[in-house]
């Protein structure tokens, strides 16, 4: 079919093989090019909500850091102490 995008050769390899016999389960009338593209769109948006996750439980362990849990793990003082120091 004619079109001015881009084109990518992708091997037939086991792991290949396998992702498409799963997508024909699916979408059995779909072509293997129709097929790979869906499992491209669907493996996207699973990385997508896997990063949102790992991102959202980064900023909550910042935010229950900076929630006080940890006060007084330190003794007062500590951080000016630790910033007059000569480090030489």
């Amino acid at each position: 079919m004619p079109t001015t995008l881009k084109r990518i050769g992708l091997i037939e390899t086991p792991e290949v093989e396998h992702s498409l016999a799963v997508a024909a389960s699916r979408w059995p009338n779909d072509s293997k090019a129709a097929k790979l593209a869906r499992l491209v769109a669907k493996g996207t948006a699973a990385i997508e909500a896997e990063d949102d996750t790992l991102r959202q439980q980064r900023l909550d362990a910042i935010n229950e850091v900076d929630s006080g849990r940890f006060a007084g793990l330190f003794p007062p003082g500590f951080l000016r102490r630790q910033r007059d120091e000569d480090w030489d």
